[in-house]
């Protein structure tokens, strides 16, 4: 059981009134770090060497192959298709993958503006980038993420697939006045809507906050928690709204999110403070305030708990990262 913070009223913090999708990544601030296509055609294969973040490939035309490289089961690619690789390892896409690749530094090396052309044809294309994070938040995500995600085209859940590809095919192959800005918005949209269909496909999903939206039930008390991140929760709010018993309810968060409730809504808490102590002007005591601590006292032992160490010291040691 956390221990709970004196929470009166049923203030919203900055009346975020965001979706626990949203509101993580808000929090994480993903940045398009590389977006490039990828032209080739006759038998081919290039080498993606490990790099942090997530990263995005898209099959435009053609077919290939997407092989992690420690993972045995590789995945086919066909027109249309998205994956996201949340690993740091690498990764080859190929049309055979018993052939030896190239460095895929080495393919783009002279590619300008990242359009690569390589093999002897243009039968396929594909384009991709990489998502960077806030690294004080990073392992939110990648811990909820599973090491490869594959949405196949033409699903129900890949519907508006289609248009966010064919919008960033057109904007990276004919770059016009504002198209850096719209590779960066489409690669966003585009991470998002993968993300939604993943939670679509009603495959099992690994324990975390981002598998646990795909239930009805556990979706409604996390969105609930991250609406209203100040509000005095208790367990007995979250079950009567999600229509459970109450340790039927609190079986079923912790089998899916990792974690009990409250101790999720406590961490959750902490890194919005984190992040506040880090970027803002406000003082300890507004910060506590904020997210629904009537006590500052109450607020620092529950964020050095959290975070090993107390507020004001993370405050000083870290208000630099407010420039990321």
């Amino acid at each position: 059981m956390i221990e709970s913070p004196d929470l009166t009223s049923d203030r919203p913090i900055n009346a975020r009134g965001m979706d626990a999708l949203s509101d993580v990544l808000a929090l994480l601030e993903p940045r398009t770090t590389f977006t490039a296509s990828l032209t080739t055609g006759g038998r081919w294969a290039v080498h993606f060497p490990e790099n942090p973040g997530v990263k995005f490939t898209a099959l435009l035309r053609g077919s290939c192959w997407l092989a992690l490289d420690d993972r045995a089961d590789p995945v086919e690619l066909a027109p249309g298709d998205c994956t996201l690789v949340s690993t740091a390892q690498g990764y080859r896409l190929a049309s055979d993958l018993d052939l030896v690749p190239e460095d895929a530094r080495a393919v783009f090396a002279d590619a300008p503006e990242g359009r690569a052309v390589h093999g002897t044809g243009a039968e396929t294309l594909l384009i991709g980038g990489r998502f960077t994070f806030d690294p004080s938040h990073t392992a939110i995500l990648l811990g909820a993420l599973p090491p490869l995600i594959h949405i196949r085209a033409h699903t129900p859940q890949a519907a508006f697939v289609p248009w966010i590809l064919e919008r960033l095919a057109f904007e990276a192959s004919d770059p016009a006045p504002g198209s850096a800005l719209m590779v960066d918005h489409l690669a966003h949209m585009l991470f998002v809507q993968v993300l939604r269909a993943h939670l679509g496909t009603g495959e099992a999903q690994p324990a975390g906050w981002l598998g646990a939206l795909a239930d009805r039930r556990i979706g409604l008390a996390l969105n609930l928690m991250h609406r209203s991140p100040g509000r005095r929760w208790s367990l007995a709010q979250l079950t009567a709204a999600t229509g459970m018993s109450r340790s039927a309810f609190a079986s079923r968060f912790k089998q899916l999110v990792g974690t009990g409730p409250l101790d999720y809504l406590l961490h959750w808490r902490m890194h919005l403070a984190a992040k506040a102590l880090r970027r803002s002007l406000e003082t300890v005591a507004a910060i506590a305030f904020d997210l629904g601590y009537e006590s500052e006292s109450a607020f620092g032992n529950a964020f050095k708990r959290v975070m090993g160490q107390p507020p004001r010291r993370y405050q000083r040691e870290n208000q630099s990262a407010g420039s990321h």
